[in-house]
């Protein structure tokens, strides 16, 4: 977002005083006329237009932050599920073990 100042010229006609503000970004060359009641007007918007722009970034700020804390929680999830399937294992394992020492031994009584 640099703009930069192509040019600013002050005329004065039948007591107005007329300022051309041409700017330039990475598109055509914006001009814009400011006369003296409409300076006033256009701060108020270029206030808004900041705080707006503002408002939106604390907006943007405040998502990423809450993607951040959603990446930790699936990290959080992926360690908990691999832990989990991991003692899942044990227990299925240990079972199938107990289940193979009873069958030899009912099988060695008989």
């Amino acid at each position: 977002m640099e703009h930069i100042t192509q040019g600013v010229s002050t005329t004065t006609g039948n007591g107005v005083q007329t300022k051309t503000v041409q700017l330039r970004d990475k598109s055509p060359i914006v001009t814009s006329t400011l006369s003296g009641s409409s300076v006033a007007m256009e701060g108020q918007e270029l206030r808004q237009i900041c705080q707006d722009v503002g408002t939106l970034r604390a907006h943007l700020t405040a998502l990423q932050k809450e993607g951040e804390l959603q990446d930790v929680w699936c990290h959080v999830g992926y360690v908990l599920d691999f832990l989990l399937f991991r003692i899942y294992l044990l227990i299925i394992s240990c079972y199938a073990l107990v289940i193979i020492y009873m069958w030899c031994i009912w099988v060695a009584q008989t």
